[in-house]
């Protein structure tokens, strides 16, 4: 079993272990990690936590795509512990597991875009079926931010060659839009992938809008550069996830 922060390269020799998802088993109960170990390690690299708290502490150190997260446990309760992960990482699943008597809490714990959750005693079919949904879910978010990251540098190079070249028919007006424009798209580039950011498709929408402006402003016969150059970055913005 790989405690938290542990060294994982025995588990990474084994054939496949490179592709296999990185799980966080969280549960104060020691039986129920080990359980839980037994029937996932044949399919994923897993750690555990006995703890909210050091739940956070493995996150800090560990990349994880999924994390299976008792909801009652003494200290830092599930829910909290939920919250806390999502301030350190927006791109990780987190599953759910929850006595019949907490069911309620656990519906709630949906709005705080928990990926699911499982009840006690568990179904390992679905708990498995449902951990390999999760895992497919976070390698979309990653690709998703990867997206962002290309496009947005894309972008970039677009309206910093117009802010260069500086041409002289272009009004001030222009160039006002221009540069507000920038400090947007710089803004998506510098908090895309940042729990805490604002939402990307957001900004994409205020970048959208000011390109629209820009090529209102263009004058009469400015060349098809300018033109071309704002219409390739109107393109490559509604190729972006609008959610």
């Amino acid at each position: 079993m790989n405690e938290i922060g542990a060294d994982v390269s025995d588990d990474s020799e084994e054939p496949g272990a490179v592709d296999r998802a990185r799980i966080l088993v969280v549960d104060d109960e020691a039986g129920v990690r080990e359980s839980l170990r037994f029937v996932l390690e044949p399919h994923f690299i897993v750690f555990t936590a006995e703890s909210g708290e050091a739940a956070l502490d493995a996150l800090r150190k560990e990349p994880v795509d999924v994390v299976l997260l008792d909801l009652t446990m003494p200290g830092l309760g599930g829910v909290e512990t939920l919250a806390r992960i999502r301030e350190l990482d927006e791109a990780v699943e987190v599953v759910i597991i929850t006595g019949y008597g907490s069911y309620q809490t656990a519906v709630e714990t949906l709005r705080l875009r928990a990926f699911d959750y499982i009840t006690k005693p568990l179904d390992i079919d679905r708990m498995l079926a449902i951990i390999q949904r999760a895992e497919e879910s976070h390698r979309l978010r990653l690709a998703a931010t990867d997206r962002y990251e290309t496009v947005t540098r894309q972008i970039l190079e677009l309206l910093d060659a117009l802010s260069i070249q500086r041409r002289s028919e272009f009004s001030e007006t222009f160039f006002v839009k221009l540069d507000f424009a920038r400090l947007l798209a710089h803004s998506l580039r510098d908090r895309t992938g940042e729990p805490d950011s604002a939402k990307p498709f957001e900004i994409v929408q205020q970048i959208a809008r000011e390109v629209d402006e820009l090529e209102a402003l263009l004058p009469q016969g400015a060349g098809d550069p300018a033109w071309r150059a704002l219409s390739r970055a109107r393109s490559l913005l509604r190729s972006l996830p609008v959610e």
